[in-house]
């Protein structure tokens, strides 16, 4: 199990970089969220957010699968640098649900990565929210929330289970 979940998170990673490479990538758009397929990869879509601040500098990239082998959610998480690991990661979504802890498993030039199977009580909370916040740590103690939309995740999750099943 542990190998399959490193296996669909290393086809997250590389993903991105594949499609700019890839001639047959096709994306659809769902509000705020974009769903990427790329005929060669297996399974072949993710669902991708990235939220820039005002200066168009990325402060938070999701990305999200589906195995339709083990019916696993991969989702990988880039936030920025310079974040206080220890504590880890706070997911809340609409202030009505929390998922504390999340563990920040490296860091690389571009950011520091959660990888993670999203659990199904996660996902619920997700498509019923309308905007979700990765809650991270600054050097001097300070809560800082990179808030991400959630318009348009429902849909977006249904063409990527919908795809990936279909491409199995």
């Amino acid at each position: 199990m542990l190998r399959r979940l490193t296996w669909a998170l290393a086809a997250l990673i590389l993903l991105p970089m594949a499609g700019a490479q890839a001639q047959d990538v096709e994306t659809k758009t769902f509000k705020d969220w974009v769903v990427r397929c790329v005929a060669q990869n297996k399974p072949p879509c993710t669902a991708h957010q990235q939220v820039a601040n005002d200066k168009g500098q990325q402060i938070v990239a999701i990305a999200m699968g589906y195995n339709p082998a083990d019916k696993a959610y991969p989702l990988r998480v880039e936030l920025p640098l310079g974040i206080v690991l220890p504590p880890g990661v706070l997911l809340k979504v609409d202030e009505a649900a929390e998922f504390p802890g999340l563990v920040v498993t490296r860091c690389l030039a571009s950011g520091c990565l959660i990888e993670m199977r999203a659990s199904e009580e996660m996902l619920s909370a997700l498509r019923k929210g309308t905007k979700g916040a990765f809650i991270v740590r600054t050097a001097d103690g300070k809560a800082v929330a990179l808030v991400f939309s959630l318009s348009g995740f429902s849909a977006a999750l249904e063409e990527l289970v919908g795809r990936n099943t279909a491409a199995k």
